[in-house]
């Protein structure tokens, strides 16, 4: 296990106050400020299992085993892993998600798109949810755990990341939902049941723009979930508009989250598939993040 940078455990002594002044400065260069602070708190919390207040105690001491469990997530960090694979878990909309290098680590802005789904929604009951690309399982979950008698179908083309939403399904007692292994772009004909809500955060970055993305992401997050062929950027949406036709029933929405780059590409993609309730709306961040189209 011991196998940080040369080998030697570089903290003099087994208090926690030391391990945490060795994290803050080891990543000084790497991280800053608040960020630098919450990430140096978050794994020592994590590999010692002690709150917040017990490491505030500058002669709390922690094992050998820890600290080089420690060393290792400061290592790994300082070489690009995000914190959250190393941790592998994220808090996501009030539940605990597990996570790993086969799925995508959840974006606040994906949280928006959730929060919204629930918020338009929170007063119908039985409703029949698509998920497309469902990943951790990050927008099925809570739309299954805060829509009352929901039924959720989530889909996703990797066995992996459907095995880390089942576990994430079975971690937070959610049983009003399905998992199917299926390509949406080649086998959508197999879904046959309607559905009121059709929800995706599909793949839509263009295989181009990965030279222009932070490394941490292009080289540790999976690239079947994040990017699209230069020549087809839009082919995921121009498979829901066309599945939304078929299954989403009138009064149905659909939400997604899109390039921001391709806004009033997006909208004409459901324009052309004879979709006229069209909303393009912006994240926290100003930018153009999602669309919601309502079958009228």
């Amino acid at each position: 296990m011991q196998n940080f940078t040369n080998g030697k455990i570089p903290v003099g002594d087994n208090k926690a106050s030391s391990l945490k002044r060795y994290g803050l400065s080891a990543l000084e260069k790497k991280y800053e400020g608040e960020e630098l602070q919450n990430i140096v708190q978050w794994i020592l919390e994590h590999f010692t299992g002690l709150s917040r207040g017990q490491l505030n105690d500058p002669e709390v001491l922690v094992n050998q085993s820890t600290i080089i469990h420690f060393c290792n997530a400061i290592d790994k960090l300082l070489s690009g892993v995000p914190v959250q694979y190393i941790i592998g878990e994220v808090e996501f909309y009030k539940l605990k998600l597990w996570v790993d290098p086969s799925v995508l680590i959840p974006r606040p802005e994906t949280e928006e798109l959730v929060d919204m789904i629930i918020r338009d929604h929170k007063e119908t009951e039985g409703l029949r949810i698509l998920d497309i690309g469902t990943g951790s399982g990050c927008i099925a979950l809570p739309l299954a755990a805060n829509l009352k008698d929901s039924k959720v179908t989530a889909i996703d083309i990797s066995k992996k990341a459907l095995e880390i939403a089942q576990k994430n399904a079975l971690r937070n007692k959610i049983d009003n939902i399905e998992f199917l292994e299926l390509d949406i772009l080649k086998e959508s004909h197999l879904i046959e049941k309607e559905f009121d809500i059709i929800v995706s955060n599909p793949p839509y970055i263009a295989a181009s723009e990965g030279s222009t993305m932070a490394a941490h992401v292009v080289e540790h997050e999976p690239a079947t979930a994040l990017f699209v062929p230069d020549e087809d950027p839009l082919v995921f949406y121009s498979v829901i508009a066309k599945l939304a036709q078929k299954h989403l029933r009138h009064g149905g929405g659909i939400y997604v989250e899109i390039n921001e780059r391709l806004g009033e590409e997006t909208i004409k993609i459901f324009e052309a598939n004879s979709f006229s309730s069209i909303h393009l709306l912006n994240d926290l961040f100003g930018k153009n993040r999602f669309i919601k189209v309502k079958k009228i």
